[in-house]
């Protein structure tokens, strides 16, 4: 027994020292199988660590950056898409399309009276914020201090009052009030005024060939969808009543299409 302790004892001496002689600088050398790794390339076991932990650290910033640039390129491609609204500079730019003057069912005209502006651009958002309002060219009578909106080929309702669904048909996009702006029923000139130059101004009167609002209470005056323009809106055969129904109370019917195409005219 005791001979074969000895000869284990000299073999782990002999095994030991075959190891410290493959270590450099206190370093393990892993050397290569032959058998299974033959195409391995030794490796310190000190520098895979590292290097596994550098190639971690070096994926992940990768990835971020990838990410980071992907956002990027998004934003830049929204924010490139966005329009900003321009104020109308021009005669033309925004044309006053429908005016419903003599509003049926009410005490007095000055609660439901409204005029629709359609944006004729096909490209270019617009903002009446800062423009005015009045029943004629020469009047400054109100000024709009909220952004209203009107996008490519739009319509937005300006009203004589604050409107409602349950009394009016619908919410306008903003009010101009009564106070200097009431539209007469039977002669009138609804203008809009931009920076102090005259966007677009509709004179109607029986005298001017348009239909005249008190002849048919409760029907909007409508311009043909072939005439939008400052121009064709100037004149009165290219305006119609209205006979499409929006608001029917059970006692008064009021037709129009405020914020919709108009109805081609007969």
């Amino acid at each position: 027994m005791i001979e074969r302790r000895a000869v284990l004892s000299a073999t782990h001496t002999a095994v030991l020292a075959l190891a410290l002689a493959g270590c450099a600088g206190g370093r393990i050398i892993h050397h290569v199988d032959s058998t299974d790794d033959a195409g391995a390339v030794p490796l310190d076991a000190d520098h895979a660590t590292d290097a596994m932990a550098m190639d971690a650290d070096g994926g992940d910033h990768g990835l971020d950056a990838g990410s980071d640039a992907g956002s990027g390129e998004a934003d830049a491609g929204s924010d490139a898409g966005v329009a900003t609204p321009s104020t109308p500079m021009a005669a033309g730019d925004v044309v006053i399309s429908e005016i419903h003057a003599a509003p049926a069912g009410y005490a007095d005209d000055s609660l439901a009276e409204w005029v629709e502006i359609h944006n004729p651009s096909a490209t270019v958002t617009y903002n009446l914020n800062g423009c005015v309002f009045s029943d004629k060219p020469a009047d400054n009578d109100h000024t709009f201090t909220e952004d209203i909106l009107l996008p490519p080929g739009g319509y937005v309702v300006v009203s004589s009052a604050p409107f409602t669904v349950l009394t009016h048909g619908f919410v306008s996009d903003a009010v101009y009030g009564a106070t200097g702006t009431g539209l007469s029923g039977t002669a009138d000139a609804p203008t809009i005024k931009c920076a102090t130059v005259v966007i677009d101004t509709v004179s109607y009167s029986m005298a001017n060939g348009f239909p005249v609002p008190d002849d048919m209470e409760g029907h909007s005056l409508s311009l043909d969808t072939d005439s939008l323009s400052s121009s064709a809106n100037d004149l009165g055969a290219n305006w119609c009543f209205s006979t499409l129904e929006f608001l029917n109370t059970g006692t008064a019917v009021n037709y129009g299409t405020p914020r919709a195409v108009n109805a081609a005219c007969p």
